[in-house]
């Protein structure tokens, strides 16, 4: 018997939309993806239990039906489709053509009454029929003989669960062919069936368990008590038979279907990965031979019943690999494959570009001669591990083509700098030739362990790479320059003429996307690469690279290296002059800096972090005690199941809302900063969370992140995380140390120069540099005035709403005219202001709008943004960044398309200031090194430069500081540097 599998594709992706939404799964373009996953991994789970011969999936068609005109509110307290399931409802059908399988739908008929059409044929034809949905509606269709139906469960893990004729009765108290008949009772709420109004589930099953059907029951009216039961049957017969005429499944839909157009055939793998690979469901993409296997043998629709489902690991998805993975009888099949098998390897092959192996002195000096004569090389590092102060070099690859052309770059003077330019000596730039296409890629193996041929010593090797790689004139490309600078220092090699880092280069072309290697070479060359945990594996069990056979190392590092190089020619091709000119005036000079600053690190004062230490656990037991006293019970504070039941369940306190999977209580640092005027224990639960987060990710965990060689704390800088160009940090993350609250600022006490005596830490940050830059872009009259006299900015603001000289400003009003400045820039609401201040939602409106009838250029220049970011879809900053925002703002979900809009104004601000920081750091860390100073940068956090300082270059690294960061001064209202000398960093 051959198997037919039936998808109602609406209800479907409606069960998995409401099951997934909290995840809040997307890609790194934001698109989301929940509800997409969540159907074809309910899909891939059917046909992992069953290997059907067909398939077909129907599509609701419309909102009105032929039932619309038996009953007009069938259906019609619905509400529309979530707007975030209509943005993936078109990537669901776009899987569904991808994966070859026929879509049937007809207007004025639902999908129910399509599958119920095509089961009826099917099974009249001898076959076996499963529907795979997500309501019980299908219930009815239940055959034991012919046709079951299959529902996911809520949670992805727990796959399906299958309903024959025995399981619909265990789940609704009645046979299949009752279930009409039940609905034309009990009605239906969730498609406002009415039925029988007070007739409920058990005495519907009681009617139908003695009458069999509806039609039984008023067959036999006459002969029950006159109750009120028998009342309501003859009051509404009509509407109960109305009822059951709504729920029955129309099984004559007219509809010409041959059922042997929808075997299983995949008209096109590549384009199949390519869906899979553009929704970023990389397990899918894994595991797709196990998958897709139910595809594999177009000419039969199935494969042979007695092939067990094929499986292959990741890394192994090859023709090869997968006949060594299937048993005997798969084997013979694929020593003739099909055409969907090959495609299936085909489309997940690995690219192989071919390299040459360096091993004998006569081959690398040929190398050197050849990189003298190209003047353009990429190169890759492979080493021992990420830690770039201990990392040891395993391999060098290298990438040539006479694709890349060097010439002079002509510098821009983006900002009209007196002493332009600023940079680091001239960058080349590479124009790209089509005449040659071909690469030449090689690879050095220095450190392999286990290598079976000679390996040259990194000594050696070095020796003779060393004047290229410090030569200007030789461009280098590279993907993460930070990280090949810092290595390279280890070795005493400081690189030079490294023009064109293409991780940068994708930052600057689309920030809003990811910046990896392998994804950017799959997206726009289209080569599939291994990744490196293909090779060593992950987590504990990881290896070092250097384990890695030379062969494997040198296969993979050639891709890295050619696949650089070939992306450096796609975007020198996309990237304009103006990018261009961010790129390599801003960016690509950020990274040398960033990199030395990484590599200095911050000294940190262990003994006063553990007296800290000792202070919060004393204030963290008196809290806890306080809050036991308060709640009347003991119970873990830093559970919120538990913290949700004492709130919400014990002292009664009305929750807001509850957990996204619904299981308890939210008991967030929002919810309960709303609820503290409910309860005092409210408040001491909020401030025992803020000292125990700040003391389990600082004061524990920053002594642990010492290094052991050069007993300081290192940070990483993060270049290509933000979508407004600004920095971050990780490991640790210092960037989110609060220094406006006391334990903020005893935590910033522990970081300390190098030496207690003779050096000191220098504090340099703008002064309201966002504001500044919304009077220069708005050119509102009265803020450019306000900054111009060097005016309190919030108290003046003040002064101008309420009306009041500027003397007269209380403390009150200029709390709340600074709350409304800043959060003009944030795009903040009046719900979100009236949180802030306490005041209520009405007056924190009539706040912003006395606001902006004052300050009528800002709201001007505010809608200007909106409208030119919908015309032109994005949005730029002074300095020629861009964010691409036409996704969001043509986006049918409001709350997307209002992101988009505050995105459109913050990104001139909040990105210009970001711009001009690193433009700053590039000027002073220039004027360091050409001076032959002592100081260094240490940090950067947001809006401030620390460095470290030693006595007697502190008046001249003041004045260095404060001119670098004026930048001559390039705003129609000053730029102002505070800057602060101290003993720590709480002091500067």
């Amino acid at each position: 018997m051959k198997t037919l599998v039936l998808i109602d594709g609406h209800s479907l992706a409606y069960r998995m939309h409401f099951a997934l939404e909290h995840t809040h799964m997307a890609t790194a373009r934001k698109e989301p993806t929940w509800a997409v996953y969540g159907f074809f991994n309910a899909l891939f789970s059917l046909l992992k239990q069953i290997q059907p011969d067909a398939i077909a999936v129907s599509f609701d068609v419309g909102r009105v039906t032929f039932r619309n005109d038996l009953y007009e509110a069938y259906k019609a307290h619905r509400e529309s489709m979530p707007d975030a399931l209509r943005e993936q409802m078109g990537r669901i059908r776009e899987g569904v053509e991808r994966l070859g399988i026929p879509i049937y739908e007809l207007e004025g008929f639902e999908a129910d009454d399509v599958i119920g059409t095509l089961s009826k044929q099917a099974s009249e034809a001898g076959m076996q029929v499963l529907i795979l949905t997500g309501d019980q509606d299908s219930f009815q269709l239940v055959d034991d003989d012919r046709v079951e139906v299959l529902i996911p469960s809520r949670t992805p893990r727990e796959g399906l669960k299958q309903y024959n004729a025995e399981a619909v009765v265990k789940k609704l108290g009645v046979r299949p062919d009752q279930v009409i008949d039940f609905k034309g009772l009990k009605g239906d709420t969730s498609d406002n069936i009415p039925g029988i109004p007070g007739v409920g589930d058990k005495t519907a099953i009681k009617l139908l368990t003695q009458y069999e059907t509806l039609e039984g029951v008023y067959a036999h009216l006459a002969e029950m008590p006159a109750n009120k039961l028998r009342e309501k049957l003859e009051t509404y017969q009509d509407q109960a038979f109305l009822s059951k005429q709504l729920a029955t499944i129309d099984r004559a839909v007219p509809l010409s279907v041959d059922l042997d157009d929808c075997h299983l055939v995949i008209p096109d793998m590549k384009a199949l990965i390519g869906f899979l690979e553009a929704c970023e469901f990389k397990t899918f993409i894994q595991q797709a031979p196990a998958l897709l296997a139910p595809f594999i043998d177009g000419s039969s629709g199935s494969m042979p019943e007695s092939t067990p489902m094929i499986s292959a690991p990741a890394g192994q998805m090859t023709l090869d690999g997968l006949a060594t993975q299937a048993d005997s009888a798969v084997a013979v099949a694929l020593q003739d494959p099909p055409d969907a098998m090959v495609e299936l390897a085909d489309a997940l092959a690995y690219w192989e570009p071919s390299y040459t192996l360096v091993t004998s002195t006569e081959v690398l000096q040929t190398l050197v001669e050849a990189i003298k004569a190209q003047q353009v090389v990429a190169l890759d590092l492979e080493t021992t591990g990420l830690d770039v102060l201990t990392a040891e070099i395993v391999g060098i690859s290298l990438s040539l083509s006479n694709r890349l052309k060097p010439f002079q770059w002509p510098a821009v003077n983006m900002l009209n700098l007196k002493d332009f330019p600023h940079t680091f000596p001239a960058l080349a730039f590479s124009g790209v030739s089509e005449e040659d296409t071909t690469y030449q890629t090689y690879y050095i193996p220095v450190g392999h362990r286990q290598a079976t041929d000679e390996q040259l010593s990194v000594d050696m090797v070095l020796s003779a790479l060393e004047p290229l790689l410090t030569d200007p004139a030789i461009v280098k490309v590279v993907h993460n320059a930070k990280y090949e600078y810092n290595v390279f220092w280890t070795y005493d090699i400081k690189m030079q003429g490294l023009v064109f880092d293409t991780m940068l280069a994708s930052y600057v072309w689309n920030p809003d996307r990811r910046h990896g290697l392998k994804g950017l070479a799959q997206d726009f060359l289209h080569h599939r690469m291994r990744e490196i945990t293909d090779l060593i594996g992950s987590g504990k069990k990881a290896i070092s690279f250097a384990e890695v056979p030379v062969g494997d190392g040198a296969a993979y590092a050639a891709c890295d290296a050619q696949a650089t190089l070939e992306l450096a020619v796609f975007f020198l091709g996309a990237l304009d002059e103006s990018l261009m000119t961010l790129f390599y005036e801003v960016e690509n000079p950020l990274a040398q800096v960033l990199a030395r600053i990484e590599r200095v690190g911050v000294s940190l004062d262990t003994d006063y972090l553990n007296t800290l230490r000792q202070d919060l656990d004393e204030k963290l037991s008196v809290l806890e005690a306080d809050v036991y006293r308060l709640a009347g019970c003991t119970f873990n504070l830093n559970s919120p199941k538990q913290v949700g039941e004492v709130l919400f369940e014990k002292l009664g306190i009305t929750p807001l809302r509850k957990t996204p999977s619904k299981s308890g209580y939210s008991t967030d640092a929002k919810v309960l900063e709303q609820l503290a005027g409910e309860h005092e224990v409210v408040q001491k639960l909020l401030d025992y969370r803020q000292l125990f987060k700040l003391k389990s990710t600082y004061i524990d965990s920053l002594p642990e992140l010492i290094h052991p060689q050069s007993h300081r704390i290192h940070t990483s800088f993060n270049q290509t995380v933000t979508a407004t160009g600004r920095l971050s940090s990780s490991n640790p993350n210092l960037q989110n140390i609060p220094n406006r609250t006391d334990i903020g600022r005893q935590i910033r006490q522990a970081f300390v120069p190098r030496e207690k005596t003779g050096w000191k830490l220098l504090s340099a940050d703008y002064s309201q540099i966002e504001l500044r830059l919304l009077a220069h872009f708005s050119e509102d009259p009265y803020l450019l005035e306000a900054f111009q006299a060097k005016a309190d900015i919030h108290k003046a603001t003040a002064a101008l709403v309420y009306g009041v000289p500027l003397e007269e400003v209380t403390k009150d009003q200029r709390y709340r005219a600074k709350a409304v400045n800043f959060g003009v820039i944030y795009g903040q609401s009046a719900h979100g202001l009236s949180q802030q201040l306490k005041i209520t939602r009405g007056e924190a409106q009539q706040f912003i709008d006395l606001y902006f009838m004052r300050y009528h250029q800002v709201k001007a220049y505010i809608e200007a943004v909106k409208e030119e970011a919908h015309e032109t879809g994005v949005s730029k900053t002074l300095c020629g960044r861009v964010r691409d925002l036409r996704e969001g703002l043509n986006s049918s979900v409001r709350s997307v398309r209002e992101f988009s809009e505050r995105a459109a104004f913050n990104t001139p601000l909040q990105g210009t200031a970001a711009d001009l920081m690193k433009i700053a750091m590039i000027r002073l860390a220039d004027a360091l090194e050409k001076q032959g100073l002592q100081s260094q940068l240490i940090l950067q956090v947001h809006d401030e430069l620390v460095l470290e300082v030693p006595d007697a270059e502190l008046d001249r690294v003041t004045d260095l500081v404060v001119w670098a960061m004026e930048l001559d001064q390039p705003l129609q209202v000053p730029l102002v540097v505070d800057v602060h000398v101290g003993s720590s960093w709480m002091e500067a």
